[in-house]
C-alpha cells in the first residue's frame, strides 16, 4: 500500500481539494504544500450543545485526510466564543450560553471526534467501498485539542479594541447577508455578535494557522482570519469551505411566510373553488414549501382559514401566528397580500434556506451519540431530495442518484437502507446494524410495537398532575412533540394513538386508539399505565407509579445539593443515571421534584404536594444525609 505521506504536493492537492466549495486560494495552497512540511490545519467547533452531529463529520473527514497526509490537525473548541453564539445565518440573537455550560458541553468533544469507528468487514450488496471509508474519525494521538478561552481569558481589552477592532468597520460587517437583513428589517443586532467574526478570526492569528476549514456559512469569518494574519505579518491561511449537510427535516413549524401564502391560497380558492386542487398543488411546489411542508399540512391550514371565515366564534384553537395573519389580512385585497408576500420574501427567504442545514437547535440532526434505532430511523425518514445530497456527500460523488430516481431505475428506499445500515454500522458495528435493519423492516411491514419500546417508562407523579391532563400538554411533556401547536396538528392529522392497557408482549400499532380531538384529555390516576404514540416511530410507555424509593432518592439528592449548590447539575445527572431512574424517570421530572423540596424548605405548608412527598419530607427533614443513605440501602436490599 502506498504511504500517503510520500505523495507529491500535486497528488496531495488533488485529494484535499475534493468536495471543496471555496478554495482561497489555489496558488497559495500549492505553494504551502510544496514546502514539504506539516501544515497547521485548524477547524473550530463551538460547544453550544453536548453532542457533535453528522454535519460535523464532513469537517472531521477532511481533517482526517490532512492528518493521514502528515499534517498537524488543530481541533479548536470554542468554549469562549460559544458563550456569544455564532450569528452566521441567524435572524435573531442567539440565547446566551454560560461559560460553565459551554465548558461542560466541550468535555466530550474530543472523545466524540476521535473515537474509533467500527470497521466494515463485509461489503454485502451495498454501494462502493468508498462509503465504508467515510465515517472515520481523527487519530487521538495526532490531534491537538485547544480551547480558545486559553488566550481570550488573557487578552488585554486595550489591545483588543485599539489594535484589533479599530481595523474593522461596521460597514464591512454589514456586508454579511445575515447582519444586513436584520439591519434593514430593524431587528436588533447585539454588539457582541459583531465581535464574533473577529474573535473567530483571532483564533487563526493566535495559532498561526496555515489552513482553516469550515462550512460555506463561515466564509466571511474565515476570510477575516486571513486579514488579521496579514495585519500581524503572518502568511495568510488558505481557506477551504465544505457544503452544509442538510438536516433530516427542515424548519420546525410554520413561519409567517408560510401562513401568509396559505391564507392567500385560501382567498384565491374562495374566489374560484374549481381551482382548489390546482392552487394547493401550486403552493406545495412553491420554493418555500417544497421539501419543508407536506401537502396534507397545507390542506389542513387552508381548511382552518375556511373555518375562521365561516365561524365568527373566536380563534382559541388556532396558533398565535395563524390568528395574527387572519386578523391582519381578512379585510385586505388579494393584490395587497401578494405585495406583502413579495416584501416578506426579501427578508426571510435566505433564513429559510439557512434553516435547511443540520443543527441541534433546529431539531433536525443525527448526533454522534444517537441511539442506533433512532439513527437508523432518522436516516430512513429523510426525503428523496435529501437522499440525493447525502449520498453525493457521503460517497464522494461516486454515484449520482438524481437521474436514477427520475428514470425509476432504482428505488430510493433501497439507497436509504444502504446509507442507514452503513451509518449505524460505522458507529455501532455490523451486528447492531443488521439488527436495526430487521427491526425497522418488521415494524414497517407488521406494524408492531417492539418489546423494548413497551418496556420503556416515563413515570409521572399523578398527585402533581391535574386529574384531567390535556393530551397536547402531555405530548409535549413526554417529548413526543416540540410544542402544543405541533401536538394539535399531529392530532388533527390522525398521527396520535393511545393504548390504555400496556403489556410487555408484542402489540400491533393498529390496536391503539386513534385520537382526533385536539381538546382530548387523559384521566390521570395512580398505578396507571398507557402507551402514547405519534406517527410510526415515536412511542412512550407511561406509568404513574412514583415509588417511595424514587421520592427518597430525590430528597437525598436535594439535601446533597443544599450542602454544595455548585454541584446541582452533576447531582441531578447522577440521579438520572441511577438504576431506579434510568429509562424510567426523565431529568426534567427529577428537577421538578427537587424544586418541590426546595419550596417545602422555604415555605410553610405542604398543600398541593403528593402525600408520599409530604411523608418523605416529614420523616427525613431532621435526619442527617448519612441516615438517609442508610435508609435507601435498606430499601434497596428488600
Amino acid at each position: 500500500m502506498t504511504n500517503k505521506k510520500q505523495l507529491s504536493f500535486e497528488e496531495q492537492y488533488k485529494i484535499l481539494s475534493q468536495g471543496v466549495v471555496d478554495l482561497i486560494n489555489k496558488e497559495e495552497f500549492l505553494k504551502k504544500l510544496k514546502e514539504n512540511r506539516p501544515l497547521k490545519v485548524k477547524a473550530g467547533f463551538d460547544p453550544s450543545s453536548p453532542d457533535l452531529h453528522l454535519g460535523h463529520s464532513l469537517l472531521i473527514n477532511k481533517l482526517r485526510q490532512f492528518q493521514e497526509l502528515g499534517h498537524q490537525v488543530i481541533f479548536v473548541v470554542g468554549d469562549f466564543t460559544a458563550c456569544i453564539g455564532d450569528p452566521s445565518g441567524q435572524n435573531k440573537t442567539r440565547p446566551a450560553l454560560s461559560f460553565e455550560e459551554s465548558q461542560k458541553n466541550a468535555l466530550s468533544y474530543k472523545e466524540q471526534a476521535t473515537k474509533k469507528n467500527f470497521e466494515v468487514s463485509k461489503k454485502l450488496e451495498y454501494g462502493n467501498a468508498k462509503v465504508f471509508e467515510f465515517f472515520k474519525r481523527l487519530d487521538p494521538n495526532k490531534t491537538e485539542l485547544v480551547y480558545n478561552s486559553e488566550w481570550f481569558d488573557k487578552l488585554s481589552l486595550k489591545y483588543f479594541i485599539l489594535d484589533i477592532c479599530s481595523k474593522h468597520t461596521i460597514a464591512r460587517q454589514l456586508e454579511r447577508r445575515d447582519f444586513r437583513s436584520r439591519y434593514e428589517s430593524n431587528k436588533d443586532i447585539g454588539l457582541h455578535e459583531f465581535l464574533y467574526p473577529i474573535l473567530q478570526a483571532y483564533d487563526s492569528k493566535e495559532l498561526k494557522a496555515d489552513v482553516e476549514i469550515g462550512g460555506t456559512d463561515q466564509l466571511f469569518n474565515l476570510l477575516l482570519g486571513r486579514e488579521l494574519q496579514e495585519q500581524d505579518q503572518q502568511s495568510p491561511q488558505v481557506v477551504l469551505t465544505l457544503p452544509l449537510l442538510k438536516g433530516i427535516t427542515t424548519i420546525k413549524g410554520w413561519k409567517e411566510i408560510h401562513d401568509l401564502k396559505a391564507y392567500l391560497t385560501h382567498r384565491k380558492i374562495e374566489e374560484n373553488p374549481e381551482k382548489k386542487n390546482d392552487e394547493i398543488t401550486q403552493l406545495a411546489e412553491d420554493k418555500d414549501f417544497k421539501e419543508y411542508i407536506s401537502e396534507s399540512s397545507i390542506k389542513m391550514k387552508i381548511s382552518n382559514y375556511k373555518y375562521l371565515d365561516e365561524k365568527d366564534s373566536g380563534l382559541s384553537n388556532f396558533s398565535k401566528q395563524s390568528k395574527k395573519v387572519y386578523e391582519e389580512h381578512k379585510n385586505k385585497s388579494i393584490e395587497e397580500i401578494k405585495e406583502e408576500i413579495k416584501q416578506l420574501e426579501k427578508e426571510t427567504n435566505w433564513i429559510i434556506e439557512g434553516a435547511d442545514k443540520m443543527s441541534k437547535s433546529l431539531g433536525n440532526a443525527i448526533s454522534f451519540n444517537e441511539k442506533p434505532r433512532e439513527m437508523y430511523g432518522k436516516v430512513m425518514s429523510i426525503s428523496d431530495e435529501r437522499l440525493v445530497d447525502w449520498w453525493k456527500l457521503f460517497t464522494e460523488g461516486e454515484e449520482d442518484l438524481t437521474d436514477l430516481f427520475k428514470n425509476k431505475k432504482i428505488n430510493p428506499k433501497t439507497k436509504k437502507e444502504e446509507l442507514a445500515w452503513l451509518l449505524v454500522c460505522s458507529f455501532y458495528g455490523e451486528e447492531t446494524a443488521d439488527k436495526e435493519k430487521e427491526i425497522f423492516k418488521k415494524e414497517r411491514t407488521e406494524s408492531f410495537l417492539s418489546k423494548d419500546i413497551l418496556e420503556h417508562h416515563d413515570i409521572l407523579d399523578p398527585d402533581r398532575l391535574p386529574k384531567d391532563k390535556e393530551l397536547t400538554e402531555l405530548l409535549v411533556d413526554l417529548g413526543l412533540c416540540h410544542s402544543k401547536s405541533e401536538a394539535r396538528r399531529k392530532i388533527l392529522e390522525g398521527a396520535v394513538r393511545i393504548l390504555e392497557k400496556a403489556t410487555t408482549e408484542t402489540t400491533k400499532r393498529n390496536e391503539m386508539e386513534q385520537i382526533k380531538d385536539p381538546s382530548h384529555k387523559i384521566e390521570v390516576h395512580k398505578n396507571q399505565e398507557f402507551v402514547l404514540g405519534v406517527g410510526k416511530r415515536k412511542f412512550k410507555r407511561v406509568n404513574t407509579k412514583w415509588d417511595w424509593i424514587h421520592d427518597l432518592k430525590a430528597y437525598h439528592t436535594y439535601r446533597t445539593i443544599e450542602e454544595n449548590p455548585k454541584k446541582k447539575n452533576d447531582e441531578i445527572t447522577k440521579l438520572s443515571k441511577d438504576n431506579y431512574f434510568k429509562d424510567y424517570i426523565s431529568k426534567s421530572s427529577i428537577g421538578l421534584k427537587i424544586a418541590n423540596y426546595t419550596y417545602l424548605d422555604t415555605n410553610k405548608g405542604l398543600e398541593g404536594y403528593s402525600k408520599q412527598s409530604e411523608k418523605v419530607y416529614k420523616t427525613y427533614k431532621d435526619k442527617r444525609i448519612e441516615e438517609i443513605e442508610k435508609a435507601i440501602e435498606e430499601i434497596e436490599k428488600k
